[in-house]
Formats: C-alpha cells, sequence, structure tokens
C-alpha cells in the first residue's frame, strides 16, 4: 500500500511539473502575441499619446480614449496622459472624470497651468464657481501672461454677472494678444449685457477686421441691433451670419427671435426647424420651437415639443416643463394626464427660480405668494406672465387680462413672456364642446 501511495505522489508531481511548464508557455506565448499584456516602453507611450491626440483633433474622442487608457495602465502618473484623457472626458462631457485626471496631473506636476485651467472650466461646466475661480486664479498666478486663462475667467465673471471684473480680463486678455479675436467678441457681448451698445459695436466691428468672415460676428452684430429694436439691420446681419455658415445653430436661434418680434411666427418655426434638423439633440430648440408654436395657437404641436424640451438638463427643463402643462391644458389639447405627468416629473430646489412657477401650478402656493417670491423685474415678468396664461386657462379673463397687462406694462421686454402677453393679453379659450 506504501509503494502504491508513493507511486501515486511520483507521478502526480510529475504530471504537476509537465501541466505548470504548460501553463508558463501559454503564458508568455500571450505576452509575446499581445500587445495589450506587453510592457510598453517609454517611447511607445509617448507615440501612442500622440496618436491618441491626433484621434481627439479627429473628433474619435472614444478611441482616443482607448489609446491614454493604455499608456496610464502601465504608468499611472503620467502627467501628459492624465492631461490629455482629461480633455477627451471634457468632450464625452464626463466633467467629474475629468477634474479626477486633472487632479492627478497635477499632484504628478504642480506647475501644469492647462490643468488647473481645464479643471477650472470643468468645475465652471458644474456650477463649482469656488473651485472654478481658485483655479483660473492659480493658473494665472503659475503663467500671468496667459490670455486664455483671463478669458475663461471673464467667462466665470460674466455667467455671474460679474460684468465689471469680466471687462477688466478681457481687456488685459486683448493687451497680452491685440489680435485674438474671440476676446472682442466676449467683451462685445459683455458690453450687450451691460447695454452698452456702443463699445459693444466698436469690439464687434473690430473682431470683424481681423475675420471679415466671421459668422459669430454677424450674429453678435445682429443682436447688437435687436437689443436697440432696429429689426431690419438684425434680420440682414443674421442673414449674412447664415450665408456665411450655413449650419450655424445661434444664427438660426436668433434669427427666430427677430421673427418673433415681428410677429411672424411661421417663419420662426421654420427656423427652428432647421435648427432642429442640424442639431437634434439640442433640447433647447425644442423649447424655442414650441414657443413658436404655442404663439401660433396650434397648442397640440407645441405640447409636443415642450414635452421634448422638458428633457434638457438646463433651466430650459423648467420652463418647457411650465408651458407644457399649460398647452396640454389648453381646452384644444385637454389632456390633462400628461399635463400633470410633466408637473411630477419635474423636481428641483423649489426656492430656485423658476421652480415656485411649478409649485403655483401644483397648487402648492398661491398666485400672491408667487408674486412674493418673485424678487426681480426678470422674476416677476415671467410670474406674471404665467400667472395670467394660468387664469385664461380658468376662463377667467379679466384677471388674466390684467396680470399680462403688467407684463405689457412693465415686464422685460426682451423676455418671451413679453410675446407671449402681447398675443394673449386679448385672447379668448376656445372651449371645444364635448361629443
Amino acid at each position: 500500500m506504501i509503494i502504491k501511495l508513493l507511486n501515486q505522489n511520483y507521478y502526480q508531481h510529475i504530471y504537476l511539473k509537465f501541466k505548470l511548464l504548460f501553463l508558463l508557455i501559454i503564458f508568455f506565448s500571450s505576452i509575446l502575441n499581445n500587445p495589450v499584456l506587453a510592457q510598453l516602453s517609454e517611447f511607445e507611450a509617448e507615440d501612442l499619446i500622440k496618436h491618441g491626440n491626433q484621434l481627439m483633433r479627429d473628433k474619435d474622442y472614444n478611441n482616443a480614449l482607448e489609446d491614454y487608457n493604455h499608456v496610464l495602465k502601465f504608468y499611472p502618473a503620467n502627467a501628459e496622459a492624465l492631461f490629455a484623457r482629461g480633455l477627451d472626458y471634457m468632450e464625452l462631457k464626463k466633467f467629474q472624470l475629468a477634474i479626477y485626471d486633472f487632479n492627478r496631473s497635477i499632484a504628478s506636476n504642480e506647475k501644469v497651468i492647462y490643468s488647473y485651467l481645464y479643471r477650472g472650466i470643468a468645475y465652471d461646466e458644474l456650477d463649482n464657481f469656488n473651485n472654478a475661480l481658485s483655479d483660473f486664479n492659480q493658473a494665472l498666478r503659475l503663467a500671468p501672461n496667459t490670455p486664455g486663462a483671463y478669458i475663461n475667467r471673464a467667462k466665470l465673471y460674466t455667467k455671474h454677472k460679474n460684468y465689471f471684473n469680466a471687462i477688466n480680463d478681457l481687456s488685459e486678455a486683448i493687451r497680452l494678444k491685440p489680435d485674438t479675436e474671440s476676446a472682442y467678441i466676449m467683451r462685445s457681448q459683455t458690453y450687450l449685457l451691460m447695454h452698452k451698445y456702443h463699445e459693444a459695436m466698436i469690439d464687434c466691428l473690430k473682431a470683424l477686421d481681423l475675420n471679415p468672415n466671421s459668422s459669430n460676428a454677424y450674429i453678435l452684430l445682429g443682436q447688437i441691433d435687436f437689443k436697440q429694436n432696429n429689426y431690419q439691420s438684425a434680420l440682414e446681419n443674421t442673414n449674412k451670419a447664415i450665408e456665411l455658415d450655413p449650419k450655424n445653430i445661434e444664427a438660426y436661434t436668433h434669427r427666430g427671435l427677430i421673427w418673433i418680434a415681428l410677429k411672424k411666427y411661421r417663419k420662426a418655426i421654420m427656423d427652428y426647424n432647421k435648427a432642429i434638423e442640424i442639431e437634434p439633440s439640442n433640447n433647447n430648440l425644442y423649447y424655442l420651437d414650441g414657443i413658436c408654436y404655442y404663439l401660433t395657437e396650434d397648442f397640440k404641436d407645441a405640447a409636443t415639443l415642450f414635452a421634448h424640451g422638458a428633457k434638457s438638463a438646463d433651466n430650459t427643463r423648467v420652463y418647457s416643463t411650465i408651458l407644457g402643462y399649460l398647452a396640454y391644458s389648453n381646452p384644444t389639447v385637454n389632456n390633462e394626464t400628461k399635463a400633470k405627468q410633466l408637473l411630477t416629473n419635474l423636481t428641483g430646489n423649489k426656492s430656485k427660480w423658476p421652480m415656485p412657477v411649478i409649485q403655483y401650478l401644483k397648487s402648492e402656493i398661491t398666485d400672491s405668494q408667487l408674486l412674493k417670491i418673485a424678487k426681480s423685474n426678470d422674476e416677476l415678468t415671467e410670474a406674471h406672465c404665467y400667472i395670467g396664461l394660468n387664469f385664461l386657462l380658468k376662463e377667467q379673463t379679466p384677471i388674466a387680462k390684467s396680470e399680462l397687462q403688467w407684463v405689457i406694462d412693465h415686464g422685460n421686454k426682451e423676455f418671451t413672456e413679453y410675446s407671449l402677453a402681447l398675443a394673449f393679453v386679448d385672447y379668448k379659450v376656445k372651449v371645444i364642446p364635448k361629443r
């Protein structure tokens, strides 16, 4: 029995040796034949990063990501690959992942100013003002003569209505690099927000001197004219922008606003339909198109478009929900289920404007409470408009007319709500008899 067991152990030992040898042969063979498992040299890593960068330039972001991932598998602290992958994530709108890579890039090399710069942009996309500002400031401390850092900090300031600091930063960017067309356009846009039309025009014309075929500069010229109620000139400049760039979404969007101001709603619909054809994933366009259908009293198509616009991730979602509710509630559509569903689907910070309007439509607060919550004239413009449109549906015409008239007399004339008030102040609800 002992001899038999010894023989068994001997053969088992030989078998395990051969098995191990066989597995080692397979393993090394797979390494030799599979580049993913093979060690990557520094030269190969550098070439792969360059290849990824070319794919980025070709807008092939997913394949570029594979290149950067391959490099980082072998060199996890490679600052160049981390920075490049961060940029890739930015293009893919994955801002939190981008921030993670920029963090690691900075940890590898604290003086990589562009990691601070682009991390600031990512924070801005996530509406994190303090972190974004901190990163832009750090980028400028490391490289105070970087025009791009001033331009991006100016964007942040403008977004938060700090126009004075934005103008200062853009002026510094222009001083450092006087032939920067984008800086002149941005400063012109900022002056426009400040209602400084003369200064806005000077900067816009300077941008056109630098680039006579700038579609964006012609759009801006049209916007400056539009703000001053020079609709014909605004139309001519916007037409020129579309002629220079037939796929410029902003040009069609702006021309649509001009048509609305001229009460040529069908022409506005044509422009927004064209814009949607070019960029069907842009939910804001469905909202704008829906407004035009609403103004033509085509509430059924308006409701469908607003339901699409309510899928947006920004404030468009709230406004699409508000008007979608009103469109579905109109007697010509009379779809109470979809109207309530739109309101139910929307969640968010109730105190943040325009969410209180949703509370009002849900009957959680009264019209007088909504007006008390509205602080600025812009918020009051919207509150009075939506209260008026809601009272129209309830066939309480005198109250509705009073609210809409307030918008016409006191509201912000640049707002869509002003156009809605003008269109519906004398509107009679068309009650469709039930069969």
